[in-house]
């Protein structure tokens, strides 16, 4: 079977488009090998890629995948809360119902400080896609115990400390996602949550460095 016939089969297609940009621009740089640092929705993106061009990952660093969903992972209402106010095109109620549940209720505070007002307003106005086109398609994806198998790049799944104080499920989702990974790793960062690489990006920056540090570009995954 073709590379492009299994990517459709196990990546939902917003998903895919995004693996094929990220595959071109290496392809148009001269990039012939990679650590692929995801995060949330983009950690599966990177996980998908890693599984069709293994030649190309040399390691991956999830920071909390958005799936697979784990079996008896707790029940979050942020997701369904926010859809809820999508439908009613409450954009800016969907978008703080979702990272509110998921980050805690600081995270309004700490986009203005990030990105300024002006991008969070930028970003509850990109929201939209997220609402009513990649969670839709997300429904659909397929990237089970099979293809995670598969996947032979060495991992480091990494889960925020602080989801467990909001009841997110991110911890559970990484304990199945690594039970099924052959080169997984996975650490906890204490008190940050889902929005890590913003609360702390020069921790998290030290996180990515000593993981890709033992797995150099050079030679073979295994």
């Amino acid at each position: 079977m073709a590379q492009s016939d299994r990517a459709q089969q196990h990546v939902h297609p917003t998903a895919l488009l995004y693996c094929a940009d990220a595959d071109r621009v290496l392809e148009r740089c001269g990039i012939p090998r990679v650590h692929l640092v995801g995060h949330s929705a983009r950690a599966d993106v990177a996980r998908h890629l890693a599984h069709d061009r293994p030649e190309l990952v040399a390691s991956l660093v999830l920071l909390e995948p958005a799936l697979p969903r784990a079996a008896g992972e707790p029940a979050s209402a942020a997701m369904p809360n926010a859809i809820a106010a999508a439908r009613a095109g409450a954009w800016e109620a969907a978008f703080d119902a979702f990272l509110t549940g998921v980050c805690g209720p600081g995270v309004r505070d700490l986009l203005a400080d990030r990105l300024s007002e002006e991008g969070l307003t930028a970003a509850v106005g990109t929201s939209r896609h997220f609402f009513t086109r990649e969670s839709t398609a997300s429904a659909d994806w397929e990237f089970g115990a099979p293809q995670l198998s598969a996947v032979r790049a060495p991992v480091l799944l990494v889960v925020g400390g602080g989801g467990d104080r909001l009841g997110t499920p991110h911890r559970a989702r990484a304990a199945s996602i690594a039970a099924h990974l052959p080169h997984a790793e996975t650490v906890v960062v204490d008190g940050l949550t889902h929005a890590m690489p913003l609360e702390d990006p020069v921790r998290m920056a030290a996180v990515v460095r000593g993981f890709v540090a033992r797995h150099p570009l050079t030679g073979s995954t295994g």
